[in-house]
C-alpha cells in the first residue's frame, strides 16, 4: 500500500489508486502492507469488500489473483510453493518486477510483470504441460471443474503475427506487447533505421523469431493470423536521407505485405503518418480531405509513400486493399515521439537528458509555443 519499500508513506501511492479502483468496479481485495496499513486504512477503511490481513499469505488465500505494487524485501523473497498452494488461482501480477518469469513458470504461475512478455501457464483455456508438475494436479482440477478464470479461457491467444519494422520504436514496443498477451511474432526489419538494442532483450524469447529483410522485395514468412506494417523511415532527418527508400516501402512494400495478407487470409493494419496530407490547409483533418502536398518538396519521398498507401486504402489499383486483404485497416498515428526522430520537442528532450546546450530555433520555438498553448 505505500508508494515505495521501506516507509509507511501512502501519498500518491499507485497502490492506493489501484484499490480505490478495483473495489469501485465490484471486486473484493484482501490488503496487506508490513508497514503502511494503519495509514492505509484512514484513506480506504475496510468494509465487506476490503479486508486488511496480518500477513502476505493470509493476504493471498483464496484470490483469484495476487497483484504486487510495492518493492518491499519480504515481497521479493517470498516462498513461492507457499503463495501458490494459498491462492485459488495462481495468478501474479507484477507491477514492480521483483521476479525471474522464468522462476515463476516453474512455480506453477501465470506472471504478468511490466515491459516483459508474460507467462502463461493456460492456452487456448487449458493449463500448458510446462507448469510444474507438483501443481499441475490441482490446477488442471481447477480447470476441470470450470473454475480456472474466464480470462485464461479468453485474452490469452495463440496467434502467429508479422511484424515490419519491428526493429524500431513503435514496432519493437508493438511485439512487447504481443508476446505479453501470448502471440507468436515474426518481425521484420531491414535496420535502415531500426536498430537491434532495440529487440536485444527478446533474443531468448522462443515465440519471437527476427528476420533482417527488405520488405520492398517479395518474401513468404509463412503462415500468419495477423499483419502490423510498421516499416518506413518516419522522422525528418531519416526520410529526407532515404527518399527512395521511404518511396518504396509506401508502394511496392505495402503491396508485398498486402499480397501475404491475402494469401493466408490474415487480417491486416498499416501504419500511416498525418504527413499524407502534406501542410493541411484544415485543422483537424478528416479522412474525406485530399490534403495539400508539394509533390517535389524535400519530404515529397515520405508524403507520396504516405498517400500511396492510404491511395491503396480507398481501392487505387494496382494497390487495392479490399482485393488483397478485406480486414485491412489503415491508421493515422499522429504526434509520436521518439529520442531520434528529429523534432523540436524529442530533440529538446534529448539534449536535455544527455546535459546538452539546447538549441532554440525561431521558428520552431512559435511551433512549440502555439502546440503548448493549444494542448
Amino acid at each position: 500500500m505505500a508508494f515505495k519499500g521501506d516507509t509507511d508513506d501512502i501519498r500518491e501511492s499507485p497502490a492506493i489508486d489501484i484499490v480505490r479502483r478495483l473495489l469501485e468496479s465490484g471486486a473484493t481485495v484482501a490488503a496487506y502492507d508490513p508497514a503502511a496499513i494503519e495509514r492505509a486504512r484512514e484513506v480506504l477503511p475496510p468494509s465487506d469488500k476490503l479486508h486488511y490481513a496480518a500477513s502476505l499469505y493470509e493476504a493471498a488465500k483464496d484470490v483469484d489473483a495476487v497483484l504486487i505494487l510495492t518493492d518491499w524485501k519480504e515481497f521479493a523473497e517470498i516462498d513461492l510453493v507457499r503463495l501458490n498452494g494459498a491462492v485459488r488461482f495462481p495468478i501474479v501480477i507484477d507491477g514492480r518486477n521483483l521476479y525471474k518469469p522464468q522462476k515463476m513458470l516453474e512455480h506453477g504461475f501465470t506472471y504478468v510483470s511490466i515491459g516483459r512478455p508474460a507467462s502463461y501457464q493456460a492456452q487456448q483455456g487449458k493449463p500448458r504441460s510446462t507448469m510444474c508438475s507438483g501443481h499441475a494436479p490441482a490446477i488442471e482440477k481447477q480447470y476441470q471443474s470450470g473454475r480456472w478464470p474466464e480470462m485464461l479461457n479468453t485474452k490469452v491467444h495463440d496467434m502467429r503475427i508479422l511484424v515490419t519494422g519491428v526493429a524500431g520504436f513503435l514496432g519493437s514496443h508493438l511485439a512487447d506487447r504481443l508476446l505479453a498477451e501470448g502471440h507468436t511474432v515474426a518481425g521484420v526489419d531491414n535496420l535502415c533505421t531500426g536498430n537491434r538494442e532495440n529487440i536485444a532483450h527478446l533474443a531468448a524469447e522462443p515465440r519471437f523469431h527476427f528476420e533482417e529483410r527488405d520488405i520492398c522485395q517479395p518474401f513468404d514468412p509463412g503462415p500468419v493470423d495477423y499483419v502490423f506494417n510498421f516499416a518506413s523511415p518516419a522522422s525528418p532527418q531519416e526520410y529526407l536521407r532515404l527518399a527512395i527508400e521511404t518511396l518504396s516501402v509506401g508502394s511496392a512494400g505495402v503491396e508485398n505485405t498486402l499480397e501475404i495478407a491475402a494469401r493466408y487470409g490474415a487480417g491486416y493494419l498499416h501504419a500511416s503518418t498525418s504527413e499524407c496530407y502534406g501542410d493541411p490547409l484544415q485543422h483537424p483533418q478528416t479522412e474525406d480531405y485530399w490534403g495539400h502536398v508539394n509533390p517535389v518538396g524535400p519530404r515529397s519521398g515520405l508524403r507520396r509513400g504516405q498517400a500511396l498507401r492510404r491511395g491503396a486504402g480507398h481501392g487505387l489499383p494496382p494497390l487495392s486493399w479490399r482485393r488483397h486483404a478485406p480486414r485491412a485497416h489503415l491508421q493515422h498515428l499522429r504526434s509520436t515521439l521518439a529520442s531520434s526522430d528529429g523534432r523540436v520537442i524529442s530533440n529538446l528532450m534529448m539534449q536535455a537528458l544527455r546535459g546538452e546546450p539546447l538549441t532554440i530555433m525561431e521558428t520552431a520555438a512559435r511551433r512549440v509555443a502555439s502546440a503548448t498553448s493549444t494542448t
